[in-house]
């Protein structure tokens, strides 16, 4: 698990936040001084890792969606923006959107640069 976290460059207290388990139980799993570890937070901390539990229970690598993979501070930001109400959100996604657009014709447009 701890090679699995080292390989996503994320910090023990970064990937205890976003699969919503504490520090101290991370560590402990890391270190194999705990492992009795449920299948739902095997699947939380596969999830933030974006990855697969059998990836983390055999160290083969494997990523859940070759697609789309989030980084985790893509990931913690939007966990933190789902902790915003729902108009806030809304606001803070739009003014987002807003200033990707001003980057992409930014980056397209060399005179801007």
């Amino acid at each position: 698990m701890k090679d699995k976290r080292n390989e996503a460059k994320i910090t023990q207290d970064t990937l205890a936040e976003l699969a919503g388990i504490s520090v101290d139980y991370l560590s402990k799993l890391e270190t194999e001084k705990r492992t009795n570890l449920s299948a739902a937070t095997l699947l939380k901390i596969a999830h933030a890792l974006n990855t697969t539990t059998d990836s983390l229970l055999t160290g083969n690598s494997s990523n859940k969606n070759s697609e789309l993979t989030l980084d985790a501070q893509e990931q913690l930001l939007l966990k933190r923006l789902h902790t915003l109400n729902k108009e806030s959100r809304a606001d803070l996604i739009h003014a987002f959107m807003e200033l990707i657009h001003v980057v992409n014709k930014q980056q397209n447009n060399p005179r801007m640069k």
